[in-house]
């Protein structure tokens, strides 16, 4: 008779083990790799941010937790407590009518005055989200110059005041966040800000995008699919404004 014997399975141990990265405060993205709770105290006391050239000061701990993302609303409640140091005032809340003839009141496009000029602004979280929300074929699209934003990460067409310094940073249209080179190509932060710039139909983002068609034509496929998606009508009911 054939002996059976049962081979019990080999418990596997799982060690759980904790990671941290730093993220750059002015563009958002990651610095360096992810480090162990244990190897945090052999880091340098700053670190240079690969995207936007920051100089990013390294905590002598690491801090648990998630950053807080900025909308529409915190924008403009941050807008509306900024206006003396902004030397802005709001004047009114646009109307439109939408496609069945009914009228609505905008919540997030206003008429201001900045500085002593009358601008129609539209309000973001991000300057980026101007085009994630598709505003641009919205109706009041036409009558909008001006994009008020927490932080300017993109490129749009109108002039962009970013909320993020006490008194305010002002872009004039077609222009990029101040940390962005050209010449810096590679990863999100870049790539969000010059698919931006395609969008807006930014000279130079168009000069660029040649040369990536000559050098790398699988990165140039990959932003001009991209440009079209956020470019394409989007199915349902368009972002509210």
């Amino acid at each position: 008779m054939a002996r059976v014997t049962t081979q019990q399975p080999q418990l596997v141990k799982v060690i759980k083990q904790e990671v941290f990265t730093l993220c750059c405060p002015v563009c958002d993205q990651q610095i360096g790799e992810f480090v162990q709770a244990h190897a945090w105290s052999a880091l340098p006391s700053s670190l240079t941010c690969s995207s936007c050239r920051a100089t990013v000061s390294i905590p002598a701990r690491p801090k648990g937790g998630t950053m807080g993302v900025w909308d529409r609303d915190k924008t403009l409640d941050l807008f509306q407590r900024q206006l003396y140091a902004l030397q802005s005032t709001i004047i009114r809340y646009l109307e439109f009518t939408d496609g069945n003839g009914k009228l609505h009141r905008s919540k997030y496009v206003l008429e201001v005055r900045v500085k002593g000029k009358t601008y129609i602004a539209v309000v973001e979280g991000y300057s980026h989200d101007y085009w994630l929300h598709r505003i641009d074929l919205h109706p009041l699209a036409p009558q909008i110059d001006m994009v008020i934003c927490y932080r300017h990460n993109s490129c749009v067409r109108q002039k962009t005041l970013e909320l993020c310094s006490p008194t305010g940073r002002e872009y004039e249209s077609f222009s990029p966040p101040h940390w962005f080179d050209w010449d810096a190509r590679g990863g999100r932060a870049w790539a969000q800000v010059f698919t931006g710039a395609l969008l807006a139909g930014q000279g130079d983002a168009y000069t660029e995008l040649e040369k990536i068609r000559d050098e790398s034509p699988a990165a140039y496929y990959r932003y001009l699919a991209r440009t079209a998606q956020l470019a394409a009508h989007k199915w349902g009911r368009p972002a509210a404004v």
